[in-house]
């Protein structure tokens, strides 16, 4: 416990249930432009239900840091390694994702025999999401190669019912971005550290492009850096990156390219909190309260046509507090395990909560939806916590065995690689 980031987990667990709860309300309830509510009890309600976008540029930031993060860790004490980066996060995506597809392409099925309007898209307009005339469920092969391959959103649609997974796409492609990224910076950044350090300037014309290329690595760590992709030159590694990154970012949706802005804005916060005084400032409890009205006021401007509660400013503001939330709880307690249980489950809750809640909602209630109410909340409350605990044994059956698949895979490349 002492070495997770307690704040961090408890958003990030809030932000999926807030994902999940947001899709349940707009199943169950009636538009609040229709619905007429004036107690301000209601009106908080819809509002805490209606920030799922907003909490997803939350994840990204998130992400950035955590993922990005580990990145930068890897680049600075010289090991980062391609084939362990991919073998962690294709494990941890797709330990939960396959099974996921499978449970998406079961219900979907199911469902589109037994109401296959839903599933055409007759329920497009009353729920404001899910499968539609112009999209209806698409639950070809073809298409689920294309989300396990993360390209949903970008070449083909997302799998069946289950909208949600537009942001893996996403999220894929920014794992695969950013070390790109990195490689390409890399020897400019060590060049600028040279020559600080030395009180010189760059000149080319000296051999000062050679020597700063060269990586900086341990003698133990010769061996290994001779190999591979690393036997290029540092500017060579950062020409080829750079090359690459520029095909991906013109083939990707544009988009898609613009949020990754806001991922990177989580890979700046570790950096800074661990390379600069902003790691220090952060723990003062200042930091920890000042910026938090601003994100809040945010999140409530973003229901507002404002420019302060747009994606940008909502991830900014975001960034802004998260220097005072780093580390762990000051205490440990119920809330603590309660965040840490919420955190751990977010992934598998993001992503199989959709399917499940679309078939109750299309198949068990036929579309219907009620006006604000003691009925409508014990139907939403009962959902919600069905939906918390099937989410919790899906975890426990696919997400809880990620190590093990790692492992898994790390063995398996291993053993088809030649000895030399």
């Amino acid at each position: 416990m002492k070495h997770r980031d307690g704040f961090l987990d408890l958003i990030r667990g809030v932000a999926a249930l807030l994902v999940m709860l947001g899709h349940l309300r707009a199943f169950l309830f009636i538009d609040y432009a229709d619905a007429g509510v004036a107690h301000p009890l209601w009106k908080a309600f819809y509002l805490a239900t209606g920030l799922g976008h907003q909490a997803v540029m939350v994840f990204f930031v998130l992400s950035g840091y955590f993922v990005g993060g580990s990145v930068l860790s890897a680049f600075v004490q010289q090991r980062f390694s391609w084939q362990r980066y991919a073998v962690a996060r294709l494990s941890r995506l797709w330990t939960v994702l396959v099974p996921t597809l499978i449970l998406t392409l079961a219900l979907d099925s199911l469902g589109s025999r037994l109401v296959g309007e839903a599933y055409s898209g007759l329920y497009a307009n009353v729920f404001c999401s899910g499968p539609s005339s112009e999209t209806p469920a698409s639950l070809g092969p073809l298409t689920f190669l294309g989300n396990l391959f993360f390209v949903q959103t970008i070449e083909v649609p997302v799998y069946g019912s289950n909208g949600p997974l537009w942001s893996l796409a996403n999220e894929f492609w920014y794992y695969a971005l950013f070390p790109l990224l990195v490689f390409a910076v890399t020897p400019l950044v060590r060049c600028g550290m040279r020559h600080k350090a030395q009180g010189t300037s760059h000149k080319a014309a000296d051999g000062c492009g050679a020597e700063c290329a060269a990586p900086v690595v341990p003698r133990d760590a010769a061996a290994e850096a001779a190999k591979g992709f690393r036997k290029t030159s540092g500017w060579g590694r950062a020409m080829i990156s750079l090359f690459l990154a520029t095909v991906l970012i013109l083939w990707l949706p544009s988009r898609l390219v613009s949020y990754g802005l806001i991922w990177l804005m989580g890979a700046v916060v570790w950096w800074l909190a661990h390379h600069s005084p902003i790691g220090r400032w952060g723990k003062s409890k200042l930091w920890r309260v000042l910026p938090a009205p601003l994100f809040l006021a945010s999140l409530a401007l973003s229901k507002t046509d404002l420019w302060f509660g747009n994606d940008w400013m909502v991830a900014a503001t975001f960034t802004l507090w998260m220097p005072g939330l780093l580390g762990p709880w000051p205490k440990t307690g119920w809330w603590s395990r309660v965040s840490t249980a919420l955190s751990e489950v977010s992934y598998t809750l993001y992503v199989v909560h959709f399917p499940l809640l679309f078939f109750i909602a299309a198949f068990a209630l036929g579309g219907h939806q009620w006006l604000p109410g003691p009925e409508a909340i014990l139907i939403f409350t009962a959902l919600a916590l069905g939906v918390l605990l099937i989410s919790a044994g899906w975890w426990w059956l696919f997400e809880y065995r990620t190590n093990q698949v790692r492992r898994w895979m790390t063995r398996l490349l291993s053993s088809r690689q030649p000895v030399s």
